[in-house]
Protein backbone atom coordinates (compact mmCIF):
# COMPACT_ATOMS: atom_id res chain seq x y z
CA UNK A 1 0.00 0.00 0.00
CA UNK A 2 1.52 3.19 -1.22
CA UNK A 3 1.34 6.42 1.68
CA UNK A 4 2.27 10.06 0.44
CA UNK A 5 3.95 12.35 2.50
CA UNK A 6 2.75 15.92 0.98
CA UNK A 7 5.72 18.32 2.14
CA UNK A 8 7.72 18.92 5.46
CA UNK A 9 10.16 16.35 3.21
CA UNK A 10 13.71 16.94 4.44
CA UNK A 11 12.21 18.11 7.86
CA UNK A 12 12.07 16.38 11.09
CA UNK A 13 8.29 15.85 10.48
CA UNK A 14 9.77 13.59 7.63
CA UNK A 15 11.86 12.15 9.49
CA UNK A 16 9.01 10.93 11.75
CA UNK A 17 7.02 9.88 9.42
CA UNK A 18 9.65 7.74 7.73
CA UNK A 19 10.28 6.52 11.04
CA UNK A 20 7.02 4.96 11.77
CA UNK A 21 6.66 3.63 8.75
CA UNK A 22 10.07 1.75 9.10
CA UNK A 23 9.19 0.29 12.38
CA UNK A 24 5.56 -0.74 11.01
CA UNK A 25 7.09 -2.38 7.67
CA UNK A 26 10.26 -4.03 10.58
CA UNK A 27 7.23 -5.84 12.38
CA UNK A 28 6.06 -8.07 9.36
CA UNK A 29 2.42 -6.41 8.88
CA UNK A 30 0.03 -8.23 6.72
CA UNK A 31 -0.05 -5.02 5.23
CA UNK A 32 3.33 -3.15 3.98
CA UNK A 33 3.51 0.63 3.54
CA UNK A 34 5.47 1.99 0.80
CA UNK A 35 6.11 5.66 1.73
CA UNK A 36 6.52 8.49 -1.25
CA UNK A 37 7.29 11.95 -0.61
CA UNK A 38 5.88 14.95 -2.74
CA UNK A 39 7.39 18.15 -2.12
CA UNK A 40 7.65 21.50 -3.96
CA UNK A 41 9.03 25.06 -2.67
CA UNK A 42 6.55 26.92 -5.82
CA UNK A 43 3.68 27.32 -4.51
CA UNK A 44 2.20 26.99 -8.11
CA UNK A 45 3.05 23.70 -8.58
CA UNK A 46 1.09 22.33 -5.17
CA UNK A 47 -1.84 20.82 -7.21
CA UNK A 48 0.25 19.54 -10.29
CA UNK A 49 1.72 17.81 -7.11
CA UNK A 50 -1.47 16.71 -5.69
CA UNK A 51 -2.38 15.25 -9.41
CA UNK A 52 0.79 13.72 -9.68
CA UNK A 53 0.30 11.71 -5.77
CA UNK A 54 -3.12 10.75 -7.38
CA UNK A 55 -1.74 9.25 -10.49
CA UNK A 56 0.53 7.22 -8.37
CA UNK A 57 -2.27 5.58 -7.10
CA UNK A 58 -1.99 6.75 -2.77
CA UNK A 59 -4.05 5.22 -0.89
CA UNK A 60 -3.65 8.11 1.49
CA UNK A 61 -2.08 11.43 2.40
CA UNK A 62 -0.18 12.71 5.53
CA UNK A 63 -0.32 16.40 4.76
CA UNK A 64 -0.63 18.45 3.08
CA UNK A 65 1.87 20.26 5.36
CA UNK A 66 2.61 24.16 6.05
CA UNK A 67 0.09 27.53 5.77
CA UNK A 68 0.30 28.39 2.03
CA UNK A 69 -2.74 27.98 0.26
CA UNK A 70 -4.13 24.25 0.30
CA UNK A 71 -7.54 24.35 -0.51
CA UNK A 72 -7.15 23.93 -4.14
CA UNK A 73 -4.68 20.94 -3.15
CA UNK A 74 -7.32 19.80 -0.80
CA UNK A 75 -9.83 19.62 -3.28
CA UNK A 76 -7.80 17.32 -5.52
CA UNK A 77 -7.63 14.97 -2.96
CA UNK A 78 -11.24 15.47 -1.90
CA UNK A 79 -12.35 14.69 -5.42
CA UNK A 80 -10.43 11.40 -6.20
CA UNK A 81 -11.23 10.12 -2.92
CA UNK A 82 -8.10 10.24 -1.13
CA UNK A 83 -8.07 10.39 2.50
CA UNK A 84 -5.85 12.93 4.03
CA UNK A 85 -4.40 13.68 7.65
CA UNK A 86 -3.06 17.06 8.22
CA UNK A 87 -0.58 17.94 10.78
CA UNK A 88 0.49 21.09 10.79
CA UNK A 89 -1.70 23.09 8.39
CA UNK A 90 -3.73 25.33 10.98
CA UNK A 91 -5.43 28.12 8.55
CA UNK A 92 -8.88 28.32 10.73
CA UNK A 93 -10.55 29.05 6.57
CA UNK A 94 -10.35 25.05 5.58
CA UNK A 95 -13.02 24.17 8.56
CA UNK A 96 -16.32 23.89 7.58
CA UNK A 97 -15.85 22.96 3.82
CA UNK A 98 -17.89 19.77 4.21
CA UNK A 99 -14.57 17.87 2.59
CA UNK A 100 -15.13 14.08 3.17
CA UNK A 101 -11.59 13.24 3.13
CA UNK A 102 -9.79 16.00 5.08
CA UNK A 103 -8.91 15.14 8.50
CA UNK A 104 -6.83 17.28 10.77
CA UNK A 105 -5.05 17.04 13.87
CA UNK A 106 -3.91 20.18 15.42
CA UNK A 107 -5.88 23.25 16.64
CA UNK A 108 -6.34 25.96 13.99
CA UNK A 109 -5.41 29.25 14.23
CA UNK A 110 -8.21 31.04 15.97
CA UNK A 111 -8.04 28.66 19.04
CA UNK A 112 -4.48 29.18 19.24
CA UNK A 113 -4.67 32.57 19.55
CA UNK A 114 -7.46 32.87 21.48
CA UNK A 115 -5.29 30.51 24.13
CA UNK A 116 -2.59 33.07 23.43
CA UNK A 117 -4.51 35.81 24.21
CA UNK A 118 -6.12 33.96 27.45
CA UNK A 119 -2.56 33.68 28.79
CA UNK A 120 -1.54 37.28 28.47
CA UNK A 121 -4.49 38.38 30.37
CA UNK A 122 -4.93 35.43 32.50
CA UNK A 123 -0.95 34.76 33.81
CA UNK A 124 0.73 37.68 32.48
CA UNK A 125 -2.43 39.99 33.57
CA UNK A 126 -1.57 42.33 31.13
CA UNK A 127 -4.00 45.15 30.48
CA UNK A 128 -1.92 47.12 27.98
CA UNK A 129 -0.98 44.91 24.96
CA UNK A 130 0.65 45.46 21.46
CA UNK A 131 0.33 43.20 18.87
CA UNK A 132 2.46 43.40 15.99
CA UNK A 133 1.63 41.61 12.64
CA UNK A 134 3.38 42.16 8.98
CA UNK A 135 0.53 43.09 6.41
CA UNK A 136 0.29 39.54 5.02
CA UNK A 137 -3.20 37.66 4.83
CA UNK A 138 -2.47 34.65 7.23
CA UNK A 139 -0.66 36.99 9.68
CA UNK A 140 -3.28 39.77 10.04
CA UNK A 141 -6.05 37.30 10.57
CA UNK A 142 -3.96 36.02 13.60
CA UNK A 143 -3.65 39.14 14.86
CA UNK A 144 -7.59 39.82 14.66
CA UNK A 145 -8.17 36.53 16.26
CA UNK A 146 -5.60 37.63 19.10
CA UNK A 147 -7.33 41.23 19.35
CA UNK A 148 -10.70 39.61 19.88
CA UNK A 149 -9.26 37.48 22.31
CA UNK A 150 -7.64 39.96 24.35
CA UNK A 151 -10.71 42.13 24.34
CA UNK A 152 -13.10 38.93 25.83
CA UNK A 153 -10.29 38.53 27.97
CA UNK A 154 -10.53 41.67 29.47
CA UNK A 155 -7.50 43.67 28.06
CA UNK A 156 -8.40 47.43 28.93
CA UNK A 157 -5.92 48.56 25.85
CA UNK A 158 -4.86 47.00 22.61
CA UNK A 159 -2.88 48.39 19.73
CA UNK A 160 -2.04 47.15 16.54
CA UNK A 161 1.09 48.00 14.79
CA UNK A 162 2.35 46.60 11.15
CA UNK A 163 4.88 46.29 8.86
CA UNK A 164 5.64 45.37 5.36
CA UNK A 165 5.47 42.06 4.03
CA UNK A 166 9.06 41.00 3.27
CA UNK A 167 12.36 40.39 4.85
CA UNK A 168 12.57 42.85 7.31
CA UNK A 169 15.00 43.36 9.65
CA UNK A 170 14.81 47.31 10.89
CA UNK A 171 11.77 47.14 13.69
CA UNK A 172 13.94 49.86 15.78
CA UNK A 173 10.61 52.55 14.89
CA UNK A 174 7.79 49.93 15.82
CA UNK A 175 9.77 49.04 19.42
CA UNK A 176 10.05 53.25 20.04
CA UNK A 177 6.37 53.11 19.58
CA UNK A 178 5.56 50.01 21.92
CA UNK A 179 8.31 51.73 24.42
CA UNK A 180 6.15 54.31 24.75
CA UNK A 181 2.75 52.79 24.67
CA UNK A 182 4.53 51.16 27.56
CA UNK A 183 3.28 48.09 27.18
CA UNK A 184 2.25 45.26 29.75
CA UNK A 185 3.13 42.57 27.17
CA UNK A 186 3.22 42.21 23.18
CA UNK A 187 2.06 39.75 21.03
CA UNK A 188 3.82 38.89 17.94
CA UNK A 189 1.77 37.40 15.02
CA UNK A 190 3.87 37.85 12.15
CA UNK A 191 6.20 34.97 10.20
CA UNK A 192 8.80 33.16 12.12
CA UNK A 193 11.72 34.64 10.43
CA UNK A 194 10.55 38.05 11.81
CA UNK A 195 10.20 36.82 15.76
CA UNK A 196 14.01 37.06 16.37
CA UNK A 197 14.75 40.30 14.84
CA UNK A 198 11.48 42.26 16.60
CA UNK A 199 12.51 40.65 19.96
CA UNK A 200 15.80 41.93 19.73
CA UNK A 201 14.44 45.29 18.31
CA UNK A 202 12.24 45.46 21.30
CA UNK A 203 15.24 44.67 24.01
CA UNK A 204 17.48 46.89 22.08
CA UNK A 205 14.58 49.74 22.77
CA UNK A 206 14.51 49.00 26.82
CA UNK A 207 11.14 47.16 26.47
CA UNK A 208 11.01 44.48 29.29
CA UNK A 209 7.69 43.14 28.75
CA UNK A 210 7.14 39.47 28.15
CA UNK A 211 6.85 38.52 24.62
CA UNK A 212 4.27 35.79 23.19
CA UNK A 213 4.09 34.29 20.01
CA UNK A 214 3.56 31.03 18.18
CA UNK A 215 5.45 28.40 17.35
CA UNK A 216 7.96 30.12 14.76
CA UNK A 217 9.92 31.11 18.58
CA UNK A 218 10.49 27.38 19.22
CA UNK A 219 12.63 27.09 15.13
CA UNK A 220 16.12 26.52 15.46
CA UNK A 221 17.95 29.45 15.61
CA UNK A 222 15.40 31.97 17.39
CA UNK A 223 17.32 33.04 20.42
CA UNK A 224 15.00 33.99 23.35
CA UNK A 225 14.90 35.08 26.82
CA UNK A 226 13.03 34.46 30.25
CA UNK A 227 10.31 36.81 29.16
CA UNK A 228 9.58 35.26 25.99
CA UNK A 229 6.45 32.56 25.58
CA UNK A 230 5.32 30.59 23.08
CA UNK A 231 1.70 29.43 22.72
CA UNK A 232 1.21 26.59 19.49
CA UNK A 233 -0.62 23.63 18.58
CA UNK A 234 2.19 21.54 18.76
CA UNK A 235 4.05 19.36 21.28
CA UNK A 236 7.93 19.63 21.10
CA UNK A 237 9.09 17.42 23.74
CA UNK A 238 13.12 16.70 23.14
CA UNK A 239 13.84 15.56 26.84
CA UNK A 240 10.65 13.10 26.38
CA UNK A 241 8.96 14.87 29.43
CA UNK A 242 5.56 14.84 28.67
CA UNK A 243 4.83 11.21 28.46
CA UNK A 244 6.07 7.60 28.39
CA UNK A 245 5.02 7.21 25.04
CA UNK A 246 6.72 10.95 24.05
CA UNK A 247 9.73 9.41 25.65
CA UNK A 248 10.04 6.21 23.29
CA UNK A 249 9.25 8.19 20.24
CA UNK A 250 12.32 10.78 21.35
CA UNK A 251 14.34 7.57 21.82
CA UNK A 252 13.69 5.82 18.90
CA UNK A 253 13.93 8.92 16.60
CA UNK A 254 17.71 9.67 18.50
CA UNK A 255 18.51 6.39 18.11
CA UNK A 256 18.07 6.86 14.68
CA UNK A 257 19.16 9.96 13.27
CA UNK A 258 21.79 11.28 16.59
CA UNK A 259 19.71 13.32 17.92
CA UNK A 260 15.99 14.38 19.32
CA UNK A 261 13.57 16.13 17.59
CA UNK A 262 13.59 19.28 17.94
CA UNK A 263 11.26 21.18 15.12
CA UNK A 264 7.68 22.18 15.41
CA UNK A 265 5.29 19.28 14.47
CA UNK A 266 7.17 16.24 14.11
CA UNK A 267 5.51 14.38 16.88
CA UNK A 268 2.18 15.62 15.14
CA UNK A 269 3.50 13.97 11.45
CA UNK A 270 4.40 10.62 13.32
CA UNK A 271 0.88 10.54 14.98
CA UNK A 272 -0.71 11.21 11.49
CA UNK A 273 0.89 8.74 9.46
CA UNK A 274 0.35 6.72 12.88
CA UNK A 275 -3.53 6.78 11.74
CA UNK A 276 -3.16 5.17 8.66
CA UNK A 277 -0.73 2.52 9.96
CA UNK A 278 -3.72 1.48 12.32
CA UNK A 279 -6.25 1.95 9.66
CA UNK A 280 -4.37 -0.89 7.20
CA UNK A 281 -4.95 -3.94 10.20
CA UNK A 282 -8.09 -5.95 9.70
CA UNK A 283 -7.16 -5.44 5.89
CA UNK A 284 -8.38 -2.05 5.58
CA UNK A 285 -6.71 -1.47 2.30
CA UNK A 286 -8.93 0.60 0.39
CA UNK A 287 -8.58 4.53 0.46
CA UNK A 288 -12.76 4.79 1.15
CA UNK A 289 -12.61 2.11 4.28
CA UNK A 290 -8.92 3.55 5.78
CA UNK A 291 -11.28 7.04 5.74
CA UNK A 292 -14.48 5.83 7.33
CA UNK A 293 -11.93 4.10 9.98
CA UNK A 294 -10.08 7.24 10.33
CA UNK A 295 -13.43 9.08 10.81
CA UNK A 296 -14.81 6.47 13.36
CA UNK A 297 -11.08 6.49 15.03
CA UNK A 298 -11.41 6.22 19.37
CA UNK A 299 -7.52 5.74 19.58
CA UNK A 300 -4.35 7.69 20.96
CA UNK A 301 -1.06 8.98 20.08
CA UNK A 302 1.78 11.06 21.28
CA UNK A 303 -0.60 13.65 21.70
CA UNK A 304 -3.76 12.45 22.79
CA UNK A 305 -6.39 10.73 21.73
CA UNK A 306 -8.02 10.69 18.26
CA UNK A 307 -11.62 11.65 17.94
CA UNK A 308 -12.74 13.51 14.71
CA UNK A 309 -16.30 15.45 13.95
CA UNK A 310 -18.19 15.53 11.02
CA UNK A 311 -15.95 18.15 9.12
CA UNK A 312 -12.83 16.00 10.40
CA UNK A 313 -11.42 18.58 12.66
CA UNK A 314 -10.14 16.49 15.78
CA UNK A 315 -12.44 17.36 18.99
CA UNK A 316 -10.45 18.64 21.45
CA UNK A 317 -6.52 19.38 19.79
CA UNK A 318 -3.93 20.39 22.13
CA UNK A 319 -2.60 23.99 21.96
CA UNK A 320 0.72 24.30 24.50
CA UNK A 321 2.69 27.40 26.11
CA UNK A 322 6.60 27.18 26.32
CA UNK A 323 8.85 29.54 27.88
CA UNK A 324 11.37 30.16 25.48
CA UNK A 325 14.99 30.82 27.23
CA UNK A 326 18.63 31.46 25.84
CA UNK A 327 19.77 27.86 26.49
CA UNK A 328 16.21 26.71 24.67
CA UNK A 329 12.39 25.78 25.36
CA UNK A 330 10.86 24.47 28.12
CA UNK A 331 6.92 22.98 27.65
CA UNK A 332 4.92 24.46 30.68
CA UNK A 333 1.72 23.23 30.38
CA UNK A 334 -1.41 22.13 27.57
CA UNK A 335 -3.58 24.86 27.83
CA UNK A 336 -6.69 23.47 26.29
CA UNK A 337 -8.35 19.75 27.97
CA UNK A 338 -8.02 16.93 26.01
CA UNK A 339 -11.25 14.34 25.61
CA UNK A 340 -11.03 11.41 27.09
Amino acid sequence: MVIGQFGGVGTEAGAAVELAVERHNAAGPRVRVELRSYATTSAAGLRALAERAVADGVYGIVGPAGVLDVAPVVQVFEDAGVPMVAYDTTDAKLRDRGWRYWHRIVADDELTWTEAARHVTGELRARKVAVLHDQSPVPLRRAEWARRGLARAGAADVRTWSYPRGFTTEFSAIAEDVKGFKADAVVVAGRAEDAGPLVRALRAAGVKAPVVGDDGLLWPGFTGDARVWAVCACLVDPEGATSPATQRFVESFRATYREAPRQPYAVEAYDAVTLFLEATAEDRTTPGVINDWIGAARTSGLTGTFRFDGEGERLGPGVHLYQVGEAGFRHVARLTEALP
